[in-house]
């Protein structure tokens, strides 16, 4: 036979026989499922941690506040020049100047600051006092000297009966300024 053939014969014998190995692996070898069984979840593994917490003591905050309430209040006149002269002589004479919004105290303009604070104490031991401004020629005419120009004083007024008394609490100054009617 001419080597044509043989090479032809060779080769399908070659096939014929791989074809025949591979049959062979693949039905030996077969694959078989396996069945594999899935574990069931643990539960959750709980840790306990113990954690000193420091023990807060409860303790009591005082703040005082000032409440300020408005209490209708019927003021009365004084009935006489010495309850008017003996009251005078109990108000505190230490005047406590008030700051303004910003938290300033103005020291100049004194009469007029220690006026209300006069009419401040009148007004809480129950007593009706006002704030006067004296002009130029009023100051003149009551303390016998002269304002700057532009100037003012600022003075108290109480009525008692008819008469309108004057009080300059910071010259502890008291005089009769006027009647309302004919004099008595």
């Amino acid at each position: 036979m001419d080597r044509k053939k043989w090479a032809g014969v060779f080769r399908l014998l070659g096939i014929v026989l791989v074809s025949v190995l591979l049959g062979y692996l693949i039905g030996s070898n077969r694959m078989q499922p396996e069945v594999a069984a899935v574990p069931k979840p643990l539960p959750p593994k709980i840790i306990v941690v113990e954690v000193p917490v420091p023990v807060v003591e409860e303790v009591e905050v005082v703040k005082e506040v000032e409440v300020v309430k408005e209490v209708p209040v019927k003021l009365r006149q004084f009935d006489s020049v010495q309850e008017l002269k003996g009251w005078l002589q109990q108000v505190d004479r230490r005047i406590r100047f008030k700051a303004n919004s910003e938290g300033v105290t103005q020291l100049h303009g004194v009469c007029e600051n220690v006026a209300m604070y006069l009419q401040d104490r009148a007004i809480d031991d129950g007593y009706n006092m006002s704030v006067e401004v004296l002009s130029r020629d009023e100051y003149h005419r009551w303390y016998g000297e002269w304002l700057d120009d532009g100037c003012l004083h600022a003075v108290n007024s109480a009525m008692i009966g008819n008469e309108v008394w004057f009080v300059d609490f910071s010259s502890d100054k008291v005089w009769l300024a006027a009647y309302l009617d004919e004099p008595k």
